[in-house]
């Protein structure tokens, strides 16, 4: 199947609708902005560096001239800023029918944020929740919430004694877990939810070789590796296709949206059973984000 034809079989009348998109800058993010605009959304864009979000806008209106788009300016590794974001949405009297949270760090050297915690914990797990937390009061009826996961996590085994993610020096490790521990909050908060009209849909995007891997990586490996990964794994364009079908595809509390290929590596997009053992694991790692955001 063409991914156009795919597209044209899935596609949503955004129109009037208000989409708030984080995470959007990036290759699997971009590809999907621009199918949304394409719908016709609103667009209310989240981004830390502004100057970029700016060019790339600019990109997205040459593709979209009809687009309408609007930029706030947030820093997931700052629950401060996470406040001034709301703030201002609310501000402006906004309410979003989808949220998307596709971003996320990868492979970052060892650094500790403003709130003293480890950045990639803060950013791919605490912030994220965090702000969902702030969003959901600001949904429409019957909204939609896409947040994006990792299938790194099949990889690993979570430990609840440090999910803050202290002193791991495995960086994928790190990545990992960071991904699985916003899993069990973010289906936690599914299972548990007030607002019942809302669908919570969470998503990975299999294995894509983007951005994040050039940041992760040595020169060396993405000279000898990424071009292979090019050829073995599908592009950013294919893997933002769980974030269109997870418009309009409901799932339950064990299941996510995932590549339907090998391993769920790469592929159209397709409902997937998440494993029961990490489920297991939603009610104490949500305990602890909980406690961290009251503090």
């Amino acid at each position: 199947m063409k991914i156009e034809k795919w597209l044209k079989e899935h596609e949503v009348d955004l129109k009037g609708k208000n989409v708030l998109f984080v995470g959007w800058t990036g290759s699997i993010g971009f590809e999907a902005l621009k199918v949304l605009a394409s719908w016709n959304a609103t667009l209310f864009l989240a981004a830390r560096n502004l100057e970029k979000a700016n060019k790339k806008i600019e990109e997205l209106k040459k593709a979209c001239p009809n687009v309408t788009a609007y930029t706030y300016p947030l820093d997931l590794s700052s629950l401060a800023s996470v406040d001034s974001f709301v703030d201002a949405l609310k501000k402006d009297d906004l309410h979003f029918d989808v949220f998307i949270n596709n971003a996320g760090v990868f492979h970052l050297n060892p650094r500790t944020t403003v709130d003293g915690y480890d950045e990639t914990f803060e950013v791919n797990t605490l912030s994220h929740i965090y702000l969902l937390k702030k969003i959901i009061p600001l949904l429409n009826l019957n909204a939609r919430v896409i947040s994006t996961s990792s299938m790194s996590y099949k990889f690993y085994k979570g430990n609840l004694s440090n999910i803050a993610l202290e002193n791991i020096s495995s960086k994928m490790k790190k990545y990992a877990l960071s991904k699985q521990e916003m899993l069990n909050a973010f289906m936690f908060m599914k299972e548990n939810a007030e607002r019942k009209d809302i669908e919570m849909v969470l998503i990975h995007p299999g294995i894509v070789p983007t951005e994040l891997f050039e940041k992760g990586y040595s020169k060396f490996f993405m000279a000898i590796i990424f071009p292979i990964m090019k050829v073995l794994f599908h592009s950013p364009r294919k893997a933002m296709l769980g974030i269109l079908l997870a418009l309009n595809e409901n799932v339950s509390s064990n299941e996510w949206i995932a590549p339907r290929g090998l391993l769920e590596a790469w592929g159209y997009p397709k409902k997937a059973k998440i494993k029961k053992s990490v489920l297991l694991l939603n009610e104490k790692v949500h305990s602890y984000i909980n406690s961290l955001i009251r503090e």
